[in-house]
């Protein structure tokens, strides 16, 4: 997983530089080991990277850690309009927490992140809490 993980990271790094952010990152340093299409975990990510951008504000924040026998991923940024309603709603397709913003996508991108992290056993959750948005996607290790 770190190993995308970076990839990813080192991707988005130009876009990160023209928006002068610098993202908190915080890998884990034991080998998170999953069974997982790494094409997928790669979309999940670009998709969760490209959501915070077009979507959040301020400083984003990814981190990766075990937590007993599941690897998970997280993503979160500052969200100061989203609702605990459009939380609940992130990962239903073409939802769009508001559509009156100017922002470019037809809201599939969480969408594909959940059906992704489903196909492989995996499971994506969404949190509010104190105007941060945090997506947490989780995977049964291989351990």
């Amino acid at each position: 997983v770190r190993e995308v993980m970076e990839h990813e990271l080192i991707a988005f790094y130009p876009e990160f530089m023209n928006r002068g952010m610098e993202p908190e990152i915080d890998l884990a340093e034991e080998r998170m080991l999953i069974y997982a299409d790494p094409t997928a975990i790669q979309r999940i990510l670009n998709n969760l990277i490209q959501n915070a951008l077009n979507h959040g504000s301020g400083e984003i924040r990814m981190k990766s850690c075990m937590k007993g026998e599941w690897a998970w991923i997280e993503v979160s940024n500052a969200a100061p309009d989203l609702t605990q309603e459009d939380t609940a709603n992130l990962f239903t397709r073409a939802y769009r927490a508001d559509p009156a913003r100017s922002h470019t996508g037809g809201g599939l991108g969480l969408s594909i992140v959940k059906a992704f992290a489903e196909q492989m056993e995996g499971t994506a959750e969404a949190r509010l809490k104190e105007g941060r948005l945090c997506i947490k996607i989780g995977f049964p290790t291989s351990q």
